[in-house]
């Protein structure tokens, strides 16, 4: 490792000139590290295996046979296992979708209304900004190299036109750019074990050169002058191509550095080498916005590992076994015809392929059985492709070869999710890059999206409409969580035993519910609606608690509207306050009047048990007075002084008559009610207070009974 230059300063403080000379140390202390460490070449080989390509680069290949040997006598042959399978975990992680939802600080309307538009959005990024294939190529990074990494950064020269500047240039609304790197792009302290306590991280990507000499003319040539993609050290290249052209990409560099004591803003610099640095300053983001996901962690260092590295010895010998089988079959296959010297034999009449005269003197030759292939190395070669299922997880029933054994669908289905479960660390990984890309969009869009802009939001049931927004519009949303479900509900298996469950239960209701959970596991379609009313509820409650009147419909799920209303005067501020207290007990009212008129029909279709229709005083006043009279009594409420509690036994005491009024029948009831509820817990009849008792028996001096009498 190369000694920084001076330690009385941190290197990410030097000046412009001298980060970018220490940058660059950096950059080639990496690349020495992962050389010098073996690591490279592990990604290397299994980046060819994964291909179909030998070890190195040449000789075996999936795509053909080929030949060895001193004359060519050996067939190589490749059975490219160690891709089938990494396909299998890439498919098993990728194919269902993590469901993300935004979380917002608080539970009022506006936060969780903020809450739908960013699902709304994060759903828009997933489908029409590819995001979903940037998550699979990330993925899929991860299983060949040990991981993965995706980029997240605001780029002012993408989205939809705003305007034309004085100088006639379009200026543009700006997006989220994401892209996905490697290991090798991605540059870091080595001696960090901890790959969420990074201070800093270089990425490389490539970009046109003459894009960036136009961007930036003052360093037009240097970056004319800078070596192309494919002049990079063939030492770090994953693949040797043999090209007759040139490439206009070169290699950017951009160094992130998160905010600390050190740097309390943080600091981003762009550059090309250290005489070509296009931007320097502080970061701009909330956070180092590259986001990483391994299988697992290479401890005590900052790499990732994957199953595919131990396969590729395995993979090795697989193909050395089929080259075996194929070389002795291929040249001993052929039909050989012997025949005694002096026959009256036409060649042409025998249609052989080889012909083979034989001394009849010296006797006929033995026969050779050349093609005979030892049955241990079939026996073996199948050991090993089980050998290789049992290291990565991934069974034979995944692959779609179960075993005869295996016959009713629920084995099928419990066998494929142990395999996915065996993989659960990179179902882990993926969900908390999910989560943490989630996230940072809704922080990015936050502090970048100034300028209204217009998305194709895709709502529930594929339902899609046009919603303009701002970054302001997500400032209550602060995080995205990921649920990844039930393995089992990503098999076809489980997913048909839990539509027949839900569909047992009565909670699927038409067919086109029972194949939405068939061929997704989702149970949103089914949720939507209560979903969608309890926000609604929340809206309300809001409105009553400032003392506001909200509309009751026919068709509103009235018991659960009434539950959850009373729950605003659940404080003692709100019962003191008479706005409050009348808004509430006249939004109950409405809904138990709804549900005493409505149609018996309409409610027993919406699953609502409907009362015995009854009238109160109130509904027999013309609606005016009828308001009049609410209104009277709550201000004649919050004028009488509290009533002293009644103690258990104690006789009641006496209203004030001159504030009575007169009782409906509903109102009776709920006071024999609470007159009820207020009785001694744990008391029986027989032990109330002013009860009379029971006879005794005269002989036994026990309590009567009709059983035996008090006997």
């Amino acid at each position: 490792m190369a000694e920084t230059t001076n330690r009385d300063q941190y290197w990410a403080t030097l000046d412009k000139e001298e980060v970018a000379t220490e940058l660059n140390k950096k950059i080639e202390d990496w690349y020495t590290h992962i050389s010098t460490s073996g690591i490279f070449r592990r990604m290397r080989k299994c980046y060819l295996a994964y291909y179909g390509f030998s070890s190195a680069g040449q000789g075996h290949t999936a795509s053909e046979v080929t030949y060895g040997g001193d004359q060519g006598e050996l067939s190589l042959f490749k059975v490219n296992q160690l891709r089938n399978i990494v396909q299998h975990m890439l498919v098993m992680t990728t194919s269902t979708r993590p469901a993300m939802e935004a979380r917002s600080v608080n539970t009022d309307y506006k936060s969780l209304s903020q809450t739908i538009l960013a699902n709304s959005i994060l759903d828009f990024y997933m489908r029409e900004r590819k995001l979903e294939r940037y998550f699979r190529a990330a993925v899929e990074h991860a299983l060949v190299y040990g991981e993965g990494f995706i980029r997240l950064t605001w780029d002012t020269s993408i989205g939809d036109e705003y305007m034309i500047d004085n100088e006639g240039k379009t200026i543009y609304t700006g997006d989220i750019r994401f892209s996905v790197h490697n290991p090798l792009d991605v540059i870091r302290d080595v001696f960090q074990p901890d790959n969420n306590e990074h201070d800093w991280m270089i990425v490389r990507s490539f970009k046109n050169r003459y894009e960036l000499a136009a961007k930036y003319p003052d360093l037009k040539d240097e970056i004319l002058q800078i070596g192309s993609k494919e002049d990079i050290d063939l030492e770090y290249k994953l693949m040797n191509f043999n090209l007759t052209t040139s490439s206009d990409l070169i290699p950017v560099y951009e160094f992130y550095h998160k905010r600390s004591e050190a740097l309390p803003n943080g600091r981003m610099v762009a550059f090309l080498t250290s005489d070509a640095v296009m931007y320097d300053g502080d970061l701009p983001y909330r956070d180092i916005p590259i986001y990483r996901i391994a299988p697992s962690d290479q401890m005590q260092t900052t790499f990732g590992y994957t199953s595919a590295f131990d396969l590729l010895a395995l993979q090795d010998i697989t193909d050395a076994l089929h080259s075996t089988i194929v070389t002795n079959q291929s040249t001993f296959g052929v039909q050989n015809i012997v025949a005694p010297q002096g026959h009256n034999l036409s060649v042409s009449q025998l249609g052989g392929l080889n012909f083979i005269e034989y001394d009849p003197a010296s006797g006929k030759p033995e026969p050779l059985n050349l093609t005979f292939t030892p049955p241990e190395i079939f026996n073996y070669l199948g050991s090993v492709e089980r050998t290789m299922e049992t290291i990565s997880g991934v069974n034979s029933v995944a692959r779609g070869n179960p075993e005869a054994n295996l016959r009713s669908g629920n084995s099928l289905a419990l066998v494929q999710s142990m395999a996915i479960q065996f993989n659960n660390g990179l179902q882990q990984s993926y969900a908390q890059l999910i989560e943490d890309v989630g996230t940072a969009v809704i922080k990015t869009l936050k502090d970048f999206a100034s300028v209204e802009r217009t998305a194709v939001l895709v709502g529930k049931n594929n339902r899609t409409y046009m919603k303009s927004f701002q970054g302001r519009d997500l400032k209550d949303v602060d995080r995205v969580v990921v649920d990844m479900g039930n393995p089992l509900g990503k098999t076809t298996a489980g997913k048909l035993e839990m539509a027949n469950n839900l569909l047992q239960m009565g909670l699927i209701k038409s067919p086109d519910q029972y194949m939405t959970v068939m061929k997704t596991g989702n149970l949103d379609i089914m949720l939507e609606g209560p979903v969608r009313e309890m926000t609604y509820i929340k809206q309300e409650n809001e409105w009553l608690s400032e003392g506001k009147e909200a509309p009751v419909l026919i068709t509103d799920n009235h018991v659960q509207h009434i539950m959850e209303h009373k729950a605003v005067l659940s404080t003692i501020e709100a019962r003191m306050n008479p706005e409050v207290m009348r808004a509430v007990r006249i939004h109950i009212e409405e809904h138990v009047n709804a549900m005493k008129n409505a149609d018996p029909d309409l409610l027993a279709m919406l699953g609502i048990q409907p009362l015995q229709p009854g009238k109160s005083q109130m509904d027999n006043l013309d609606p005016a007075e009828a308001t009049a009279r609410r209104e009277t009594e709550m201000q004649q409420a919050s004028m009488q002084p509290p009533m002293a509690p009644q103690m258990p036994g104690q006789p009641a005491m006496p209203p004030d008559m001159t504030a009575a009024q007169p009782l409906s029948v509903e109102e009776m009831q709920a006071a024999e009610m609470q007159a009820m509820m207020q009785s001694p817990v744990g008391l029986g009849p027989e032990e109330l207070p002013n009860q009379p008792s029971l006879p005794k028996n005269a002989l036994t001096g026990l309590p009567w009974n009709p059983q035996s009498g008090g006997l």
